[in-house]
């Protein structure tokens, strides 16, 4: 997380929470805080508890917002587990709430002093956290500094804040969050977006409480969107959320549906109702560019999933309700980036699913939604700090989508078989647009591919889709790629060796397919009885090794190279060898092996130096000498392949692998295991991943000049 440090304190104020000066009026109401500043951090807690709530009664608000101590309890109310996330154990020093009845209700400790809370993510306002030892402050207390303490301790007070930041964010609908760092008797004000954090230079708030009178009295007059709050996500009417509450009974026969919605009604998450504008089907056909634009409204609760990760695209999957439609659909709700010439994710599905001719299948149904705009007549919803930082990152834009289809996760697979038919989908998906929309989606990997259970007679019709399209890019930016621009991208685990280890490769069609091979080893070494089996001690080390560990440099392990370019499987076992699954690993390994020999990554980077990449990457085109006859070991019919073409310059070798593998009739037993290496499947993208600025503990301070 990049942090930015402006000053004076008037400049963040005016930035980041624009409003009219203090009036005299209040600003004669404004008492000095009385804080134990010589004892311990807890004896701090109090005195300034007691201050902002009489910077609250000064502004007049005391009957509407409220602070309370928190340090000590965290969130009981919500049920969940540390699994997905939801252990609730974080718990911020102090936190104001509005003065809610539904508030009220559920931050209230009877048994406590009346300044004591609980913790409530939903309906947090902002928060206070405080430190007294200075070896474990976020920040330096001078006025200005020029840079971020590089202590672990002090690291790791950062990494709270945005911890704390990631978690109000992730419970409720907002478009960014404030925090107040107090280190003793000085204070910082903090804004935290999706791009990074602007912090105030730091302030001594005993001496001149007016920079902390005049944050309570803005944020106090403030709309909601200027709050953080997003405009278009409203607390849902008791008769809505008790009948959102009362859907899992209505699916008993739909035990998918079900267990979503149970999740999507977890007690103590509030439901909200979702306004989205935009274009929509009027059916369940996919939208189109002609499609009527109107306004729909979706409750929605707890989310299916969420990223832990507050920089980045912040993308949560909620199981919805469709109010028009009477329905359950799936919304993505995530910030993209908005870098000038790239497709964004909803232009890629008007792409492929517009054209009925040929229409792309094995994907998503869209069937609306958009970007999301602010108020009535305001502009998308944008994150503000990327301009200040030093140099620039790129803003993001929030978004929500509405897809037909819920799915399953690609985990969730009930057996070998139906996981390499889930991948062959996902695969024709993938090639049906590249070859004829020209669009190449390089991030796949675990989280991107899920299960669909298609409604069919006498059971469903599992079925793969290719999803999560947001770093997709047009054919002429992936074989005519400018010289400035990063092509690097998508999901670390399962990025293919060449880019892994040869950061200024071009990404192209044969990255893609390698990945579907590394998600099937990755997948294989959770959920397979290998020899790595017997060793509890051994296996994390070698998923770690294989794909978990990047360089000091950002690039991938030795291990996931030597085993990509010489071919070799990623683990020992038992089964025959011509059992299909192990057959399918081995053809795969072996297309990597040929590509890597006929088309080195080296060679791809300067040919995309030199403008000539596309003939290299076309099938049709290149030509490369053999020294010896190449062997197809993943079918024994012969395949319609130029043998001196590298296999992996289109589809067709991968595809025939696939359906070799399931023209098999028999499948030995091959046990599908608990998951051996819990863990929260790996997300994209690379940069959101492997970056420091991203990581949420390091970051870089950009000190803006005094204007």
């Amino acid at each position: 997380m990049s942090f930015v440090e402006f000053s004076p304190v008037s400049h963040w104020l005016d930035t980041c929470l624009p409003g009219q000066s203090l009036p005299r009026t209040v600003k004669s109401k404004v008492k000095t805080f009385n804080v134990a500043l010589n004892g311990k951090e807890k004896g701090m807690y109090h005195g300034l508890c007691q201050g902002f709530n009489d910077l609250l009664d000064a502004c007049g608000q005391s009957k509407h917002f409220v602070m309370k101590v928190t340090g000590n309890n965290h969130n009981t109310s919500v049920q969940g587990t540390a699994e997905d996330g939801d252990d609730n154990k974080l718990k911020p020093d102090l936190v104001v709430y509005s003065e809610t009845r539904d508030a009220r209700k559920l931050f209230t400790l009877f048994d406590t002093g009346r300044s004591v809370g609980r913790t409530i993510w939903s309906h947090s306002e902002f928060m206070v956290e405080v430190k007294h030892d200075p070896r474990l402050a976020p920040f330096s207390s001078e006025r200005p500094s020029d840079r971020l303490p590089g202590a672990i301790n002090r690291e790791d007070a950062r990494g709270q804040l945005i911890e704390y930041a990631r978690e109000m964010c992730s419970r409720q609908h907002r478009c960014f969050s404030f925090i107040i760092s107090v280190m003793r008797h000085h204070a910082r004000f903090i804004r935290i977006d999706r791009t990074a954090a602007l912090v105030s230079e730091a302030f001594d708030y005993v001496k001149d409480p007016t920079p902390l009178a005049t944050f309570v009295y803005r944020y106090t007059k403030a709309t909601r969107e200027a709050r953080g709050f997003d405009p278009t996500a409203t607390p849902a009417t008791r008769a809505e959320a008790k009948m959102f509450r009362e859907l899992p009974a209505q699916f008993s026969d739909q035990p998918l549906l079900q267990s979503v919605l149970r999740k999507a009604a977890t007690p103590g998450w509030p439901i909200f109702k979702l306004l989205i504008r935009g274009q929509w089907s009027s059916d369940d056909q996919p939208m189109r560019s002609d499609s009527p634009i109107a306004t729909r409204a979706f409750l929605v609760g707890r989310p299916l999933f969420r990223s832990h990760s507050m920089t980045g695209r912040g993308t949560r999957g909620f199981a919805a309700y469709d109010v028009v439609r009477q329905t359950i659909v799936f919304i993505k709700d995530y910030w993209r980036a908005d870098p000038p010439e790239h497709l964004t994710e909803y232009e890629v599905y008007l792409a492929l699913l517009g054209d009925e001719g040929q229409r792309c299948k094995f994907i998503p149904t869209l069937l609306g939604g958009g970007d999301v705009c602010g108020s009535p007549g305001t502009d998308v919803q944008r994150t503000l700090s990327g301009t200040f930082v030093d140099p620039p990152l790129p803003e993001r834009v929030h978004v929500r989508l509405v897809m037909k289809e819920v799915c399953r996760r690609l985990q969730s697979f009930n057996d070998w078989r139906e996981l390499v038919s889930v991948l062959r989908d996902a695969l024709r998906a993938h090639q049906s647009a590249w070859e004829d929309h020209g669009i190449l989606h390089r991030d796949l990997s675990v989280g991107n591919i899920l299960i669909y259970e298609r409604p069919s007679v006498p059971k469903p019709e599992v079925v793969g889709l290719l999803a999560d399209w947001d770093l997709a890019k047009p054919r002429q930016l992936v074989l005519k790629p400018k010289a400035s621009q990063p092509s690097r991208s998508g999901t670390w685990q399962f990025l293919s060796a060449g880019l892994g280890f040869f950061p200024n490769k071009p990404h192209v069609l044969s990255d893609d397919l390698e990945s579907v091979m590394h998600v099937l080893n990755w997948l294989s070494l959770k959920h397979l009885e290998t020899h790595y089996s017997s060793k509890p001690e051994t296996l994390p080390q070698v998923m770690r090794n294989m794909y978990d560990t990047a360089t000091a440099t950002g690039l991938c392990s030795g291990d996931k190279w030597n085993h990509t370019v010489s071919g070799m499987l990623f683990f020992p076992h038992s089964f025959p060898p011509n059992h299909p699954f192990i057959a399918l690993l081995r053809a795969l390994s072996a297309l990597c092996k040929c590509q890597y020999e006929l088309l080195p990554p080296d060679d791809l980077a300067a040919f995309a130096a030199n403008g000539t990449l596309e003939e290299a990457c076309t099938s049709e085109t290149r030509r490369v000498p053999v020294v010896e006859p190449l062997l197809y070991p993943w079918s024994a019919q012969p395949v319609n392949l130029d043998p001196i073409m590298p296999p992996l310059n289109d589809h067709r070798a991968s595809l025939a692998a696939f359906d070799r593998a399931l023209q098999q009739k028999e499948w030995p037993a091959m046990k599908k295991l608990d998951d051996q290496l819990p863990s929260d499947p790996p997300t994209s993208s690379f940069g959101a991943k492997r970056s420091a600025t991203d990581a949420g503990l390091k970051g870089h301070s950009s000190k803006k000049k005094r204007q």
